[in-house]
C-alpha cells in the first residue's frame, strides 16, 4: 500500500521529469514535497522502488525513472 506522501512523491517526480526531461535529485525531491531530511526521501524512494513504482540507477543521482505501475497508480489516484 502507498502512503499519501509516497503518491505526492511519485506525483513530484512524475511532474519534475514533464517539466525539465530528466529525473530530480533527492534534494529537489525534498524542496517539492516540503521535506527537509533527503534521508526521509530516500527511505520513501527505497519502498516506492520495492512496491515496483520507480527504477533506480545507482550511479546516477538523476535515474529515477517511473515504472507503468508507477504511472498507472498517479492516473488512478489523480
Amino acid at each position: 500500500m502507498i502512503s499519501n506522501k509516497q503518491l505526492q512523491i511519485l506525483k513530484a517526480i512524475s511532474e519534475y521529469i514533464k517539466a525539465n526531461e530528466i529525473s530530480p535529485t533527492i534534494r529537489e525531491i525534498c524542496k517539492l514535497v516540503n521535506l527537509k531530511s533527503t534521508a526521509t526521501v530516500s527511505s520513501h524512494l527505497v519502498t516506492l522502488q520495492k512496491l515496483g513504482y520507480i527504477e533506480k540507477i545507482q550511479a546516477s543521482p538523476r535515474a529515477i525513472r517511473l515504472t507503468d505501475d508507477g504511472k498507472q497508480t498517479i492516473a488512478y489516484q489523480s
